[in-house]
C-alpha cells in the first residue's frame, strides 16, 4: 500500500510511487533521458520506489555537492547499484567522470 505522503511519477516504460520531492527530479530526468527505466527490474512496489527514490536523492546530491570527492564517490557506488537493476545511468556516470576529472 502506498503511502499518502507518495505520488505518482510515469516514464515511457512505468508508473512509480515516490516522495513529493522527488516527483519533478525524476520527471526532468524521464524527459533528458527517457531510456533510463527501459531494463528496469524490480521485484515488488517498494523495490521499484526505492531506487526511484534513490535516484532522485542520487542526482540531487550530485548537483548540491558536486565539489566533495567522498559525496561524487558515495553517488558512483550508488549508480553502480542502480545500473545492476538495470537502470541506463550513463548519462549520470559522465556526469560523475566529469566531475571527478575536475576535482582531480
Amino acid at each position: 500500500m502506498n503511502s499518502p505522503e507518495e505520488l505518482l511519477v510515469s516514464s515511457a516504460f512505468g508508473q512509480y510511487y515516490v516522495r513529493p520531492e522527488c516527483v519533478e527530479i525524476l520527471n526532468d530526468i524521464f524527459h533528458s533521458y527517457p531510456d533510463t527505466d527501459k531494463h528496469f527490474l524490480a521485484s515488488s512496489k517498494a523495490v521499484r520506489r526505492f531506487y526511484m527514490n534513490l535516484l532522485a536523492d542520487t542526482a540531487v546530491t550530485i548537483e548540491a555537492n558536486c565539489q566533495i570527492l567522498e559525496v561524487v564517490e558515495d553517488a558512483a557506488t550508488r549508480v553502480q547499484d542502480m545500473e545492476r537493476r538495470g537502470l541506463n545511468l550513463v548519462w549520470l556516470k559522465n556526469k560523475l567522470r566529469m566531475i571527478r576529472a575536475n576535482l582531480q
